[in-house]
């Protein structure tokens, strides 16, 4: 879409401009893929209409994932639940028309949300101030569709399509798999000194595809945690993953770092 520099552009887009590298891109959307939402939400009703808003969220406990996040996104809304965990709301139409451009192809599993998010940008940002019809109706639309697949899982069942990792760096490989191992993924060493890297997940092919991407992996079914594993246990691969996505990690850094240096 074309942006012309109209009021709407001068109050909300031109002012934002997130100094975010491509490998940060990378991880926040492995984080958005694990730990994170994208949705179409109504947030109150206007003289004739409801008004929808575009929100980005992260829920983790992690203190140091926060403050990143914060030192990137200049507007956020940030709560935490059951004293334990945080919410980190991105909700600025500016805000979000910079970033999702950014993670959209980068996400793999939530690129379908980021889609639909992105063209009721694009919708606010045709018909802002105006009450056409058409308007409401593609809003409504997209806001149930949202809804539908964000409540209902359906995407988890669907072709994965993505090969942007293919094509691209692999730095920002290794940055976007960072983001789901600090998401979704669990590092175990043991006093042997064994270590074992697993990563969880309800969708299969989510699944598959991490394995496609992960040298020496393997993935299975857990019956007892109803959830797709993909578990890497020889040293050699697990130690070459950590080593490429140590320089990216947010949460497990020091965990990584570790690990790396005891067999140094």
């Amino acid at each position: 879409m074309v942006l012309f520099k109209t009021p709407f552009y001068k109050k909300y887009i031109e002012p934002v401009n997130l100094n975010i590298s491509d490998t940060e891109y990378a991880y926040l959307a492995g984080i958005i893929d694990t730990d994170g939402s994208i949705s179409l939400s109504k947030v109150g009703m206007s003289k004739h209409s409801p008004k929808y808003k575009v929100l980005v969220e992260v829920c983790n406990n992690s203190e140091e994932l926060i403050e990143w996040l914060r030192q990137r996104i200049p507007r956020y809304n940030l709560r935490r639940l059951n004293n334990r965990t945080y919410v980190f709301s991105i909700y600025h139409i500016g805000i979000c028309w910079s970033l999702l451009p950014n993670i959209v192809e980068r996400l793999v599993l939530k690129s379908k949300q980021a889609q639909l998010a992105l063209k009721a940008l694009e919708l606010k940002y045709k018909f802002w101030r105006s009450e056409n019809k058409s308007y409401k109706t593609e809003m409504e639309k997209l806001h149930a569709l949202l809804k539908w697949i964000n409540r209902k899982g359906k995407h988890e069942d669907e072709e994965i399509r993505n090969t942007y990792y293919d094509k691209g760096s692999k730095s920002e490989l290794y940055a976007y798999l960072a983001g789901v191992i600090d998401g979704d993924g669990s590092i175990y060493s043991n006093h042997k000194g064994v270590v074992q890297v697993s990563i969880g997940t309800k969708s299969e092919k989510y699944a598959q595809w991490l394995s496609e991407h992960i040298e020496g992996s393997f993935v299975w079914y857990s019956e007892s945690a109803n959830v797709w594993l993909l578990s890497l246990k020889v040293d050699y691969f697990v130690y070459q993953l950590l080593n490429e996505c140590v320089r990216y990690s947010v949460i497990k850094k020091q965990l990584m770092e570790r690990i790396l240096e005891s067999v140094r």
